[in-house]
């Protein structure tokens, strides 16, 4: 989210107004850094609560399994935009989401959530990439030549 949204969108996340707001006082600009690592932390925590809810989904066919993953995290994403805009901006900081911002915004959960979707989805368990009967690429010429 933060890769995409950082060329596109000059303005401080809004946890540098937190930061100034409720923990260390002073202007916004002087808080990028501690906003910045708040803004962080929170998506780790967000990326570990969708981990966690993604781990209550059993779907045994790989296709439906990566569709019904990116399609929850898109979901996930755009709920927490959703709850940004109106929690975080309205009654927390007091103020609204402004419009020429809003896309960006919304469009940067949206990022996070189906990074988040498809990284569930791909994710193998530790040592299972390594794993011969999961892998599907062809035989090398030596194999053929071994094999026959």
């Amino acid at each position: 989210m933060t890769v995409y949204r950082a060329p596109v969108f000059k303005a401080l996340p809004p946890t540098a107004e937190f930061w100034a707001r409720y923990v260390s006082g002073g202007d916004v600009e002087q808080h990028f850094v501690p906003g910045l690592v708040l803004h962080l932390l929170y998506g780790v925590v967000g990326g570990g609560v969708y981990g966690l809810l993604a781990s209550f989904v059993d779907v045994s066919d790989p296709a439906v399994r990566e569709r019904v993953s990116v399609a929850g995290g898109l979901g996930y994403g755009l709920c927490l935009s959703a709850i940004g805009s109106r929690v975080i901006f309205v009654r927390v900081l007091g103020r609204e989401l402004q419009s020429e911002d809003a896309l960006v915004f919304h469009v940067g959960h949206a990022v996070y959530g189906v990074t988040l979707g498809t990284y569930m989805a791909s994710n193998e368990p530790v040592g299972s990439v390594y794993d011969e009967s999961r892998r599907t690429r062809p035989a090398t010429a030596k194999q053929r030549r071994q094999s026959g």
